[in-house]
């Protein structure tokens, strides 16, 4: 074994200064880390209590449920376009206000009403609904809902969740029952107030494949057309959606669209589910005329 120095040795000795300009800049380095990760830290915890609108956040509630105008479904979120993204307050629950905006939604295929609601209703509301609550109808409802009129005060019976896509906004979301006291009869349902389905039978056709290789894309090609008194034309701007449902009973995919001036739309998708049976829904809504179609799709093994 190799003896040391004297002079080694009295080096190792001697401890390592902490005056040197190098030990100052990482001992600086380090507490600025610190403050930083203390700071995203306090920002995270305030973000959660508070959240974007600076309001405390508590648990979310909702309105009651006034029985008697609309039964309360057992499967409140039953045909809802990418339902995992709701979380349900309450199954069943009613509000009432003022309708600002009456709008309809192309790229899911609902009616959305925005309601400045009654002061007993407001405290149920997020800071992300701005003052408004957006009440959707669902193309699966739409047959049995008349849509109120800009100005108009409704009456809505529906589903009460949180939208976590829309940072915690508070819907009514589906809406299976609007009802505007004194309101003109004869309304056609799936419409803007007041309006009425014209002549003519909406037919539906769809053609879509018996079978698809998982991962592989697919296309359910749509046909519409108006049945009139005498003639057979192309139902052009005809809105639809499309569910498919696996044997489960549960929702897997969902797309929405429109008929051309041919009265045809090609939807497409890509099968990414597991090898099964399902069941392809569409539907087909134009000015008060109401048409629903189904196929049967089996996805099979590559």
């Amino acid at each position: 074994m190799t003896a040391m120095r004297p002079d080694q040795a009295k080096a190792a000795r001697e401890p390592v200064s902490t005056d040197h300009p190098g030990a100052h800049r990482l001992n600086r380095l380090q507490a600025a880390l610190t403050v930083a990760v203390l700071v995203v830290a306090v920002g995270a915890v305030l973000y959660a209590l508070f959240g974007s609108g600076g309001v405390l956040r508590s648990s979310p509630s909702a309105p009651g449920w006034r029985p008697g105008a609309a039964p309360c479904p057992a499967s409140p979120l039953a045909h809802v376009h990418d339902p995992g993204r709701l979380e349900v307050v309450a199954k069943c629950a009613t509000a009432s206000g003022i309708v600002q905006q009456v709008e309809y939604k192309p790229g899911d295929g609902d009616w959305q009403v925005l309601v400045a609601v009654d002061p007993p209703y407001r405290r149920f509301l997020t800071p992300a609904d701005h003052g408004l609550l957006p009440a959707r109808v669902i193309p699966a409802d739409l047959p049995d809902v008349a849509l109120p009129a800009l100005g108009q005060r409704a009456t809505f019976y529906g589903t009460w969740v949180i939208n976590k896509n829309l940072h915690g906004r508070a819907e009514l979301h589906p809406v299976w029952r609007i009802v505007v006291p004194n309101a003109a009869p004869g309304s056609a349902p799936g419409g803007p107030a007041g309006s009425h389905a014209g002549p003519g039978r909406l037919v539906l056709t769809v053609a879509a494949p018996a079978s698809v290789a998982v991962g592989a894309p697919f296309t359910l090609q749509v046909r519409c057309r108006l049945i009139m008194p005498g003639k057979t034309i192309h139902a052009s701007q005809v809105h639809l959606f499309m569910e498919i449902i696996n044997s489960r009973g549960l929702g897997v995919r969902w797309k929405a669209g429109s008929t051309n001036s041919l009265g045809r739309a090609d939807l497409r998708l890509v099968a990414l589910d597991a090898p099964g049976s399902f069941t392809v829904h569409i539907y087909a809504s134009k000015s008060g005329r109401f048409r629903n179609a189904e196929q049967n799709l089996m996805v099979r093994r590559r």
